[in-house]
């Protein structure tokens, strides 16, 4: 710990899918400041993950089983608990309802139970603008809206997060966040595209996806939550930076980064998918990272961890000078 915190009174948290990208960096950023215990599902062997949960106490188990939730809050004596265990994956869930729903619904109830039978003080149920189906400008007040797995899931769980918090008093926070980004090995557009760039491969735009998507850094994301588990918050948030781009201006801003490739424009058949999204946010995001530095930080990161595949890219690089 750092000598910051030497003396001081550490909150034990308690953090389930702290392999996960914002789990990871959920641990990274509270390790300092709070013991905290990880439930680790996978042994992932990774750079990152090994710095990330270094200093911090790992639990093996799923999110499913209640037995364990309530062993560990009661053998660790955890004061919160942030939730971000779950399928989030959209191909995955579409792919696997059965695993999806069990996971994304039974594991916060798990979450839930666990922590109202050892009386933790807060809990963050983590969740996603998917919850308002294909809308511009969603407001925390709007009706949710039932869609693919992953989505209704997500859905479930706020309301599931409600009821505790009615029925037992229970302090409960229920952030959701747009389209969250930084250094993730998840199949999703930036890291996808970034992976591609190192490579050396050329990344697709698809030239019939009209699509618009908000998103926001992960380091945003972490100091948000921090904070609103830190203070007196309650109930539903949500939280944006207001970036709004289509997968083509992605693309070509992680591009620029990679000054002697090109994009290739392709024509494909798209998934069945949420077309236009943004949200309307109730929470004052201040500061927060200019975009296209969270861009270049993430890229950085990229570089760093994954230097086998930076290798690909500076000897297309050194072959074309």
């Amino acid at each position: 710990k750092s000598e910051e915190g030497v003396g001081m009174q550490l909150n034990n948290v308690f953090i389930t899918g702290a392999t996960g990208f914002i789990g990871s960096h959920l641990c990274g950023a509270l390790k300092e400041r709070n013991n905290v215990i990880a439930l680790v599902r996978d042994n992932i062997p990774s750079e990152w993950l090994s710095e990330a949960l270094s200093d911090c106490t790992l639990v093996r188990g799923d999110v499913t089983d209640t037995r364990l939730m309530i062993r560990v809050m009661n053998q660790y004596k955890v004061d919160k608990v942030y939730h971000t265990a779950a399928e989030t994956i959209v191909k995955r869930a579409h792919i696997d309802p059965l695993n999806t729903y069990y996971t994304n619904v039974m594991g916060c109830v798990a979450v839930l139970e666990g922590a109202r039978q050892t009386n933790v003080q807060k809990i963050c149920l983590l969740n996603t603008d998917k919850i308002y189906g294909d809308r511009m400008n969603a407001s925390v007040d709007d009706v949710m809206q039932a869609g693919e797995p992953y989505a209704t899931s997500k859905a479930i769980q706020r309301l599931i997060g409600e009821s505790y918090a009615q029925t037992y008093g229970m302090k409960i926070i229920s952030p959701s966040f747009c389209n969250i980004f930084g250094y993730d090995l998840n199949d999703r557009i930036i890291p996808n595209t970034i992976k591609k760039c190192l490579r050396g491969e050329q990344p697709e735009i698809f030239v019939n996806d009209e699509s618009i998507r908000e998103f926001i850094y992960v380091d945003d994301v972490a100091r948000t939550l921090i904070k609103m588990m830190d203070g007196e918050y309650v109930g539903a948030f949500n939280v944006t930076a207001g970036w709004l781009s289509k997968q083509e201006e992605i693309v070509l801003k992680i591009l620029s980064h990679f000054p002697i490739l090109k994009a290739k424009y392709v024509k494909v058949q798209l998934p069945r998918q949420i077309i236009r999204q943004s949200l309307q946010s109730n929470w004052q995001l201040n500061p927060v990272m200019p975009f296209n530095e969270a861009l270049e930080t993430t890229i950085r990161k990229f570089r760093h961890y994954r230097k086998d595949w930076d290798v690909a890219y500076r000897t297309k690089v050194y072959k074309e000078a």
